[in-house]
């Protein structure tokens, strides 16, 4: 409810004669001192004078004292004083309608200190005061007497004072009387409007304000979807948000989704044509003893009396028929638990008869029991399943991955640590030397470094100089940025042995910046080109300068101890002579003229004995 606001400059001074609770009259001047009238007021006349219609003092509270003050002039007829902070609900107007004490402030005859212009809500001054909840005279600027306009206040008295919202007539830019516009959304159905926000439910149709119905269209009075559930009832569809079972068509809600959902025979809901929860009818011949049936077919006994199931073969509590064990076993009855009685594997719920005894079901009992996805295997009890058999999740697998229902073989970049790997996706037989720094390892061969200690792989890995192999470079290219790569190099034998070249592996390594298939063209060798092979392989994981490395292998020759291979030289392009840039590439040095080269790396039957291996990024 709103408040209209009169400024003081335009109010109206009415010399008035207040009534009582209802209407205009002539009424004796209130005697002063009764107690009853507001010790506080401000602007109070001197005392004992009449006829004058004095401002209303301040404000006081809703209760005991009133409101009303003493008066500027005191006479009988003053404004009311100012609403209590929280105002009532419909103030009454004070007795005479006065707000001040017939006396003055000082205090005169019906002053302040009591004045008889206050009541117990103040004379004048009541919840709304005289004047009411709109205005009135005997209003302040909210209504002398209703600082907060009160609920169910009328005018006052006497007043005359115009409220904006309450005055009963349509005007400023209100759509209806007293509301919509600056009344704000308080149009009901059948009120007039012009935009939603002047109706109290936000619905205006065709200028008129429309309360909430369960077919407008719009989520409102407490639905749990649009026009469905809640007051509308068992309303919502398959698929509709619910909050409650009797939201939805089906009676069933999925609480854990806010969603109705169809109707099932495993709901937990006595809904379909059901005769009891979740049996009977389109559920069949599921109602065991004492549910509700409505024929014989709603009972796994067939035997509906007076609507209640009775007991069956399996639930008469007796060994019959072809039972293993009372109420278990045979054709007809549910398995029996381990320890009841059977003559074979299907008379137990464990699928295992041993010495006409179910046993507990176990992971080596060569039957799918328990919750293993395949025999003995997967689930939470059993050890999870080799490649190919069923499986439900990656856990079920040895290899940690379930695909399509069925366990997969593992590789190096599945991103499971699996196989024999010693990390993620490295390390082992499966996936040897390609664990970084820092990653698991068991032996140097699962490390890119070939370095594991305290089984984790070390960085910067370098061979022992004090073998006595070195590999001696010339960079022959035109420059680091090239089509070819020109690389010379030499094998020394520093050793007391020789060196047989059939078991080394010379490795040069680069970036071949994803440009194409690289190519190795031996241009000359001192023993012969056709007795050396070049391949290139990818650098796994990638490093700092190398993406590639060109490894060199020897089908025949050795180098004696103190001796040399001599010049071997290569080069090294893409098939379609793209450029490629050496700067930044591990093996290579800039216009070095046979130099020992630590960063081209020498291998004996696999184990590095010259150079170093560049950090993996």
């Amino acid at each position: 409810m709103r408040a209209g606001r009169l400024a003081l400059t335009s109010l109206t001074l009415t010399f008035a004669v207040w009534g009582g609770a209802g209407g205009c009259a002539t009424a004796e001047k209130p005697e002063p001192g009764d107690g009853t009238h507001s010790t506080t007021g401000t602007g109070g006349g001197s005392s004992g004078e009449t006829g004058w219609t004095g401002y209303g003092g301040a404000s006081g509270s809703t209760s005991v004292p009133g409101s009303g003050g003493d008066g500027q002039m005191g006479g009988t007829d003053g404004l009311g004083g100012a609403a209590g902070p929280t105002g009532g609900m419909g103030g009454q107007p004070g007795a005479g309608g006065a707000a001040v004490g017939s006396g003055g402030a000082d205090p005169g005859s019906g002053g302040a200190d009591p004045g008889s212009g206050g009541a117990a809500t103040g004379s004048g001054g009541a919840a709304t005061g005289s004047g009411g909840s709109a205005t009135g005279v005997g209003g302040s600027i909210l209504g002398m007497g209703g600082n907060v306009p009160a609920s169910g206040g009328a005018p006052g008295v006497g007043g005359t004072g115009t409220g904006p919202c309450f005055n009963g007539v349509q005007d400023q830019d209100e759509t209806d009387v007293d509301c919509g516009g600056v009344c704000g959304p308080s149009c009901h159905g059948g009120q007039s409007c012009l935009v939603p926000n002047d109706c109290f439910y936000g619905i205006c149709t065709d200028n008129v304000c429309v309360d909430p119905t369960c077919d407008d269209g719009l989520l409102n009075q407490g639905e749990s979807d649009i026009d469905c559930g809640g007051p509308c009832g068992s309303t919502c569809q398959v698929g509709d948000r619910c909050v409650a079972h009797t939201d939805c068509a089906s009676a069933v809600c999925d609480l854990a989704n806010y969603e109705c959902i169809p109707p099932s025979c495993t709901d937990g809901v006595y809904n379909q044509d059901e005769s009891d929860i979740d049996c009977g009818g389109v559920c069949g011949p599921t109602c065991t003893r004492d549910k509700v049936c409505n024929s014989n077919a709603d009972c796994v006994s067939n035997d509906c009396l007076d609507n209640i199931c009775q007991p069956g073969q399996c639930e008469n509590e007796i060994i019959d028929a072809d039972e293993t064990d009372v109420d278990c076993g045979g054709v007809a009855c549910p398995g029996c638990v381990a320890g009841q009685a059977c003559v074979a594997g299907t008379d137990c719920d464990s699928g295992v008869c041993t010495d006409l005894v179910c046993a507990a079901p176990a992971c080596p009992d060569g039957v799918v029991n328990q919750d293993e996805t395949d025999l003995d295997c997967g689930g939470a009890n059993c050890p999870p399943c080799a490649d190919g058999l069923a499986c439900l999740v990656d856990s079920d697998c040895e290899n940690s991955i379930c695909e399509g229902g069925s366990c997969v073989p593992g590789a190096c970049d599945d991103g499971v640590l699996n196989q024999d790997e010693t990390d993620i996706d490295c390390g082992g037989t499966a996936c040897p030397g390609t664990c970084r720094t820092g990653e698991a390892c068991l032996i140097g061969a699962d490390c890119f470094s070939n370095e594991c200690v305290d089984n984790v792989c070390e960085a910067g890995a370098c061979a022992d100089p004090g073998l006595g192999i070195v590999a001696s470079y010339q960079d022959n290219s035109s420059g680091p940025s090239t089509n070819t790569i020109g690389l010379h190099f030499n094998i020394l034998n520093n050793s007391s042995e020789a060196l047989d070249l059939t078991t080394v592996e010379v490795r040069y390594w680069f970036t071949a910046e994803g440009s194409g298939t690289m190519v190795a063209e031996c241009d000359h060798a001192v023993m012969g080109c056709t007795n050396i092979s070049a391949s290139f392989s990818d650098v796994n994981p990638v490093s700092d300068g190398a993406d590639t490395y060109a490894s060199f292998t020897f089908t025949s020759g050795s180098v004696p101890a103190g001796g040399e291979s001599q010049r071997i030289e290569f080069r090294l392009h893409t098939s379609g002579y793209t450029d490629l840039d050496q700067s930044d590439d591990f093996s290579f040095v800039e216009g070095a003229a046979y130099i020992d080269n630590p960063n081209i790396t020498v291998y004996s039957d696999g184990v590095m004995v010259w150079g170093c291996l560049p950090e993996p990024l």
